[in-house]
């Protein structure tokens, strides 16, 4: 079996880009589920799927990507803060409705390109 050479070089910036389209995609999906909005206060994954209608294991799996990307900060099972401000995007002035509004622009750029 022929060895494979040795690299001394970092793949940070590799995982970041793969990682980068996860955690838009959390983000924006927090943001229209209006998750953001339910974490005014420390709250159970549990109390925000049940204020969202949602399923409680998957609400907590879907937190747990959140505090995985640093949007939110989870202590003792509880959500006491969200990170940066977000909102959920309903409130023209929020910093979610800017997200929203980019996403969109983006997505719209990328199919005219393709179109051409």
């Amino acid at each position: 079996m022929k060895k494979l050479p040795e690299v001394n070089e970092s793949f940070e910036e590799l995982c970041k880009m793969l990682l980068g389209p996860i955690k838009s995609k959390l983000l924006l999906t927090g943001i229209e589920l209006e998750i953001f909005n339910q974490l005014s206060e420390p709250k159970s994954a549990e109390a925000v799927a049940e204020a969202i209608s949602s399923h409680p294991a998957n609400t907590r799996l879907f937190l747990d990507g959140l505090a995985a990307s640093d949007l939110l900060v989870k202590k003792n099972g509880l959500l006491p803060r969200i990170r940066y401000g977000i909102n959920s995007g309903r409130n023209p002035e929020g910093l979610g409705n800017g997200f929203r509004v980019k996403h969109g622009m983006t997505k719209c750029m990328v199919i005219t390109i393709a179109l051409h």
